[in-house]
């Protein structure tokens, strides 16, 4: 056993102690009286209740398309689903009444079979709904 690789690494590894910093959250006794103030006529806000409702990444409803809604599931393609890009699996999410309605509000809005598009037609941007927020001071983060 060489002891200098030894202490080597242990001067490298304390060097490298970074702490990570939790992602800022709204309390959940707050979330009804925040999802009652979202709008039914602005894509990001219904991206928001989407968000709220179903608990996935923002960038799968970011890029929430109607094939992928199958009556009352939503089929998440790998691509939009964190660690399975690489993979064949999607995610199935089951859809609420209230995420079905949010479904029925967006279809107006939809664009290029997106159902909350940017200006362009594409997906939202992946900072739009963290925009959002900021832009009405609520110290939160979507789930990324």
């Amino acid at each position: 056993m060489n002891r200098a690789v030894i202490e080597d690494a242990v001067i490298i590894l304390k060097e490298n102690k970074k702490r990570a910093t939790p992602h800022l959250a709204l309390p959940w006794q707050d979330l009804p009286a925040f999802y009652a103030t979202l709008s039914d006529d602005d894509p990001v806000q219904l991206a928001m209740r989407m968000l709220i409702l179903t608990g996935v990444r923002a960038d799968s409803v970011n890029n929430m398309r109607f094939e992928q809604v199958l009556g009352p599931v939503w089929e998440i393609p790998p691509l939009h689903v964190k660690g399975r890009a690489d993979n064949d699996q999607g995610f199935t999410d089951p859809l609420s009444y209230e995420a079905r309605h949010v479904i029925e509000l967006a279809e107006p809005h939809s664009r290029k079979g997106y159902l909350f598009p940017n200006a362009k037609g594409g997906p939202l941007n992946k900072m739009a709904m963290r925009n959002f927020l900021a832009d009405n001071d609520i110290p939160a983060t979507p789930h990324v």
